[in-house]
């Protein structure tokens, strides 16, 4: 039991594990059958940081990916 607790809080509070945003320009459908996408990252935020709940957002006809920064 504290073998698994353990790797779960390094999973947790590991410095090495971090995720990013990532944008990719084609319908949901297209995913069924494509095995590649071309995937424009947001800018890796530094370790102290995170972007979180991305959305899309059109304003003014202009489409914008929204995200909260911490």
């Amino acid at each position: 039991m504290m073998k698994k607790v353990g790797k779960l809080l390094t999973a947790l509070i590991s410095p090495t594990r971090q995720w990013n945003v990532g944008i990719i320009n084609k319908p949901i459908q297209s995913f069924i059958n494509e095995k590649e996408y071309e995937v424009k990252w947001f800018p890796t935020p530094d370790r102290r940081h995170f972007i979180a709940d991305p959305f899309g957002a059109k304003i003014n006809g202009e489409s914008y990916v929204c995200a909260r920064a911490q």
